[in-house]
């Protein structure tokens, strides 16, 4: 049984381990730099420290003067991988480096399950995976964990929704709600913006190719419908958390378009 599953994983497994060979000095748990260490480890520490001692993570005195923590979309607060983390003591570096080498590992697998999907040639998949994982984006941005898990669970938000609109099937639809917050909740709200331009646009262009098949527009709707439920009773605590404070983030004010836009409009 576990040859015959090792022979039916070959290609993904040998994916993880050219992955964490070429991180090497990550996997021998070298200290990386820079945003990880000071933007989002002292975050993701309150939060564990909070929750192991018995509170809610919701306002950290340590930061900024004091300031919401779990209202701070980048600080991991509702992201589930941080914590199934946490399950296993506070979070310290050596757990930001798991984290950290959990977002090559995934973006190269996602990138494996799409393009096989997409070309049905797991050599050719492979190769995609590899070079998406190891990609000038991922390594130039490694000091940004939250550009990171955007681009690790895009092709697989992609890849649940191209099951969907194949099959229409209950579980790719759930699955689709899944992975979009897992995105949500780990990310930058900037790539949020992204997925929600190009999850919208794919519905959209599915919609005019199935324009005459009555069946399928009503599969598209439905399922459709059950994705934006799902994803959002899933996302109910960021999204509050969100509202909450929306008023106090000066990030989400309109930009001054005499003081801003005009300043350098090359």
């Amino acid at each position: 049984m576990l040859l015959g599953l090792l022979k039916k994983y070959k290609y993904q497994l040998i994916l993880v381990v050219s992955i964490l060979v070429c991180l090497y000095p990550l996997v021998l748990f070298y200290i990386p730099k820079w945003d990880n260490i000071n933007g989002y480890l002292p975050y993701r520490y309150f939060i564990s420290d909070s929750i192991w001692n018995g509170h809610l993570p919701l306002w950290n005195p340590f930061q900024l003067l004091g300031y919401p923590g779990y209202a701070d979309l980048q600080s991991g607060a509702w992201s589930p991988i941080v914590w199934i983390i946490m399950l296993f003591g506070k979070y310290t570096i050596n757990s930001l480096i798991v984290e950290f080498l959990s977002c090559y590992v995934f973006a190269g697998l996602g990138m494996f399950l799409l393009s096989n999907f997409m070309f049905q040639c797991k050599r050719t998949s492979f190769i995609l995976g590899l070079s998406y994982a190891l990609s000038g984006f991922m390594v130039g941005s490694s000091q940004l964990m939250v550009f990171l898990i955007a681009v690790t669970w895009f092709p697989w938000c992609i890849y649940f929704l191209m099951q969907f609109f194949k099959t229409y099937q209950l579980k790719h639809q759930l699955l689709s709600a899944f992975f979009i917050a897992l995105f949500v909740t780990g990310a930058s709200p900037a790539y949020t913006i992204i997925l929600a331009y190009i999850a919208i646009g794919i519905f959209i262009y599915q919609l005019i190719l199935n324009r005459k098949i009555v069946d399928n527009l009503k599969n598209i709707l439905v399922g459709g419908s059950v994705i934006l439920i799902v994803l959002l009773v899933l996302l109910l605590p960021y999204i509050n958390s969100f509202l909450e404070f929306s008023p106090y983030f000066n990030r989400v004010d309109k930009l001054a378009y005499n003081g801003f836009l005009l300043s350098n409009p090359f």
